[in-house]
């Protein structure tokens, strides 16, 4: 399976799922996969996804709060995090 046929499952499993896929601009079926999903170029700049991102989902929330699905990890008295 291909990014994009995953891409596509995963759409059908959670309908209004955000997805962006990364591209090797010279693979085969390129025109038809940029036409339908928003995408960055492999490789991937960074700056650039973050674009996307942005485009897609809007302005970060506060980076200092963990969205209510996270919990963040607990330190053990070893230094050692915990999951």
């Amino acid at each position: 399976m291909d990014g994009y046929a995953l891409a596509e499952r995963a759409r059908d499993s959670a309908p209004g799922l955000q997805v962006v896929l990364m591209v090797n601009l010279t693979g085969p079926y390129i025109d038809e996969l940029i036409d339908q999903l928003p995408f960055v170029a492999k490789p991937v700049h960074f700056g650039e996804l973050a674009g996307v991102l942005h485009d897609l989902l809007g302005q970060p929330t506060d980076a200092t709060s963990n969205p209510p699905s996270i919990t963040p990890p607990r330190r053990r008295p070893s230094g050692h995090y915990e999951v």
